[in-house]
């Protein structure tokens, strides 16, 4: 098993390495790196959560399929995996059946929360009003609404007050004139 995850490793690095600075390898890296965290902690099954976190980006599930089965894992681990990518939006997380489904998405969402996922959603915008709205608004909603597992809700808490506290900042500054 080892060395068929080396392989789709190898595979989804190079998938990484073509997109934006909030979704690279460093965001693969992050996501793998949570998953596992998370996934020790609430006991899902570690190979199927690597997969999953190492796929999740694709957000296609016949893609993550096609590479699997080119790298020779059997239906059943396939079939699980795959289940983790088809999983991974806030609006497909409700179909999720399977511990190792939420805490994929849970590693991928936490990046959202505090001031990495502030950081995250502002790199490549124009700082204004509407769009610190939209950062507060989303940070917010992945916070309250969207995590899976209580590992995930627990590490997220202080991340989000202090999210909570930019953005109070933040709206007073921005109320100044002509910003």
């Amino acid at each position: 098993m080892k060395s068929k995850i080396k392989k789709i490793e190898k595979i989804v690095n190079k998938f990484y390495k073509k997109l934006d600075i909030g979704h690279n390898v460093n965001h693969m890296v992050y996501t793998l790196k949570l998953a596992e965290y998370i996934s020790k902690k609430e006991h899902a099954d570690l190979s199927i959560v690597k997969l999953g976190a190492l796929l999740h980006q694709f957000h296609d599930a016949s893609t993550a399929r096609k590479i699997m089965e080119k790298t020779n894992f059997d239906k059943e681990t396939i079939h699980k995996v795959v289940h983790c990518v088809e999983c991974i939006s806030r609006k497909s997380i409700k179909k999720a059946r399977s511990i190792e489904a939420k805490v994929v998405f849970d590693a991928d969402k936490l990046q959202m929360i505090g001031p990495i996922g502030i950081f995250r959603f502002l790199m490549n915008k124009k700082l204004d009003r509407k769009i610190l709205e939209e950062a507060k608004k989303s940070e917010k909603e992945v916070y309250e609404k969207y995590l899976q597992t209580k590992t995930a809700k627990k590490m997220a808490k202080n991340p989000h007050k202090i999210a909570l506290l930019f953005f109070k900042h933040t709206d007073k500054f921005l109320k100044i004139k002509n910003f």
